[in-house]
């Protein structure tokens, strides 16, 4: 019971992007994005017709680079106006 508390706390705090101790820690090799947004993103990708398909990748893209920018709201606006 105590790993699957653990393993939904994990997907949430992914989910609404919150920080943890020591700063940000999603990057490609880190087991939460191995495992709770690399599948979600890809399970989305397939769900969603072919017409929003990129859509759902540049949603997907947006959420994990605001992610690694939250404490910097200049690189967010300036990621948001680039795209």
């Amino acid at each position: 019971m105590l790993i699957y508390r653990q393993v939904i706390c994990r997907f949430l705090s992914i989910l609404f992007m919150q920080q943890k101790k020591g700063g940000l820690f999603l990057v490609f090799s880190s087991l939460d994005f191995l495992f709770v947004f690399a599948p979600l993103a890809f399970t989305a990708y397939y769900i969603i017709t072919a017409r929003f398909r990129r859509l759902c990748l540049l949603l997907f893209s947006l959420a994990f680079y605001i992610y690694g920018a939250w404490d910097k709201p200049f690189q967010i606006v300036l990621l948001l106006a680039s795209s």
